[in-house]
């Protein structure tokens, strides 16, 4: 009886755990919504468009991950462009970790990097389309960077 009993014990603490694990990777693991959200958010800074880009935060703090959260809500509240652009290279550094670890299946998207952001320290962020279009600099130098890798 006291094995029997050890035994149903030992078996439910490790499908809690097995559970918990299972969980905690399932919540770290971004979706098709929150990439099409953030892939909006980097055409927006392409633009140079404050008002969009902070909607757009917004949107994605309201549907993403709580990786994210922290991210798209430092851009949502940002007073100015460069604010939101600081903001964004934490979220693309945070999407790039969890995408290249698990890619989203049938999505083209591609790792892009500019060494000039940020006083020449350089940054990354991800697109759907191999063509660079900086969202760090926006018009200034829209074509800078260049395309790293295939995220799949």
């Amino acid at each position: 009886m006291k094995k029997t009993f050890k035994l149903i014990v030992s078996s439910l603490f490790l499908a809690i755990v097995f559970t918990s694990c299972t969980q905690a990777q399932t919540e770290n693991k971004v979706n098709a919504a929150e990439v099409d959200t953030y892939l909006a958010i980097k055409d927006a800074l392409v633009k140079s468009d404050f008002e969009t880009t902070k909607t757009l935060a917004a949107k994605l703090n309201g549907e993403a991950s709580e990786v994210i959260k922290t991210q798209a809500t430092a851009m949502a509240e940002a007073s100015d462009l460069e604010t939101q652009r600081t903001a964004f290279k934490s979220l693309s550094d945070q999407l790039l970790t969890e995408l290249e670890a698990s890619p989203i299946a049938g999505k083209p998207l591609y790792k892009q990097y500019c060494p000039m952001a940020f006083e020449n320290t350089g940054a990354a962020w991800v697109s759907a389309q191999k063509e660079v279009y900086n969202p760090y600099f926006g018009d200034m130098m829209l074509r800078c960077g260049k395309m790293i890798k295939e995220l799949k």
